[in-house]
């Protein structure tokens, strides 16, 4: 008897198949979302793109232990969650240091590339969603940065559908109220 094997794009992604296959099949299915999630919660595009090959990372080792939970999504955008506190935690610390011996890090300039594919190119987008509560940002990365359905937002965020939609409803309207602030 064989096991029944989902694919997407003829890639397999459970069954009995290699560690190897399983976690390309996984990556090239979540890549995308958690890359969209991750760009919320960061303020440029490398940051994001470190953190989705962190989040990967942790899956592989996952993987070559217990396994990851079915579906894989959720446990992916809370490792990518759980990297993005971990990275500003230690940004704040590293910051905190820099001002108490007087040194001021210079902000990057944006890449090339992100200027390019016009994906808010000067940070502004992201700039406003530092200005919301972390409850309201969650909401707004994972309905729209990684484009979940409000019951999957609520599932993540442990909370009912109804508190979800207000959640993410009082999030867009603050960020209304900041966008025209800076106007």
């Amino acid at each position: 008897m064989t096991d029944d094997i989902v694919t997407t794009a003829n890639v397999p992604i459970t069954g009995t198949i290699p560690v190897e296959q399983e976690f390309e099949a996984m990556f090239v299915r979540h890549r995308d979302t958690v890359l969209r999630y991750l760009r919320a919660h960061t303020p440029d595009d490398d940051d994001a793109l470190d953190l989705v090959a962190t989040t990967f990372e942790r899956a592989w080792m996952a993987l070559q232990g217990p396994g990851l939970p079915e579906p894989p999504l959720p446990w992916l955008l809370r490792v990518a969650r759980n990297a993005s506190i971990d990275r500003h935690r230690r940004r704040t610390g590293q910051r905190r240091l820099l001002e108490t011996l007087r040194l001021r890090p210079q902000p990057a300039a944006p890449p090339a590339e992100t200027e390019a594919l016009g994906h808010d190119p000067d940070g502004h987008f992201r700039l406003l969603l530092v200005g919301l509560p972390e409850a309201q940002r969650d909401a707004l990365a994972l309905r729209f940065g990684a484009d979940l359905a409000i019951r999957d937002v609520a599932a993540q965020l442990g909370r009912s559908e109804a508190a979800t939609q207000q959640l993410i409803s009082r999030g867009l309207s603050r960020l209304r109220e900041l966008h025209h602030d800076t106007d």
